[in-house]
């Protein structure tokens, strides 16, 4: 199980870090880069939903079997694992694909919206190496 959680976490801070600093580029080739940023952001979207799917499993197991969810920074995460759900529901499923439509706003508002999700993805990571100590 903590294989999986592992895995599942990788797949998902790691497809944000790809999208961190390759996004921005993408983003100034309308010709090309924008449509491989589209391509590339389906896939990741659907991909990362199940890397969601596989943590919340594996992480409502370790629940289960002993993990207090109320406990120092167990808690902490998750709380960030509630905000960065809401942040990646909001992202991937009204504001990028508005974004995707639109040009301006919609478009500035995906873009900080990602960046704030994955600073929250870097904290969950944080708090997870915080509670093995």
């Amino acid at each position: 199980m903590v294989f999986l959680h592992v895995i599942a976490a990788m797949t998902w801070v790691g497809g944000n870090i790809f999208f961190f600093v390759l996004g921005p580029r993408l983003r100034r080739d309308p010709e090309h880069g924008l449509p491989a940023l589209r391509i590339a952001g389906r896939a990741f979207r659907t991909v990362s939903w199940i890397a969601m799917a596989v943590m919340l499993v594996t992480g409502g197991y370790f629940l289960a079997f002993g993990w207090p969810a109320t406990a120092g920074w167990l808690a902490v995460k998750l709380l960030l694992l509630v905000v960065a759900l809401a942040l990646k529901a909001l992202h991937d499923f009204w504001v990028a694909p508005n974004a995707a439509r639109r040009r301006g706003t919609w478009v500035v508002a995906a873009y900080w919206l990602a960046r704030v999700n994955f600073v929250v993805a870097l904290a969950i990571v944080y708090a997870a190496g915080r509670l093995t100590r």
